[in-house]
């Protein structure tokens, strides 16, 4: 067990990936301005972000990394990512974030408050990379 993140949604119309991994991508380029390690699922080389799925994780080199995150087009009742709280955890909280203002019908839910503490600095990370507030989420 360890704290995690989680969300369903279903197959994502190219539209929307097209909006939200242009979201991603200003997320990604605001954390790494801001020192977060990132890298690609397996904690080496780059995040992903392409027309098919978004993975990253937190940098191995940095001892950064815990669990691939992982958005695809594809729908899913249920996915989930255990953060241990890493640097990246902010990350994936303002990506997921993204999902959820960006294509209809995600949910996400967390052991954390995705609306106060736990989740704060994801939402600020998110209000600064993409010039707006972020949003309260309903569950």
């Amino acid at each position: 067990m360890g704290y995690s993140h989680y969300w369903s949604h279903p197959d994502i119309d190219p539209t929307a990936w097209a909006a939200f991994t242009a979201d991603v991508k200003r997320i990604i380029l605001m954390a790494t301005h801001a020192g977060i390690a990132l890298a690609g699922p397996m904690g080496t080389g780059d995040p992903e972000v392409s027309d098919a799925r978004i993975s990253l994780n937190g940098s191995e080199e940095r001892g950064g990394d815990f669990e691939t995150f992982e958005v695809t087009t594809d729908g899913t009742e249920y996915d989930f990512c255990k953060t241990g709280l890493r640097p990246y955890d902010q990350v994936v909280c303002a990506i997921l974030l993204a999902a959820y203002t960006r294509i209809d019908g995600v949910a996400i839910w967390s052991d954390g408050d995705i609306n106060g503490d736990d989740w704060a600095e994801g939402r600020l990370l998110y209000a600064m990379a993409l010039d707006r507030t972020a949003p309260r989420v309903i569950g």
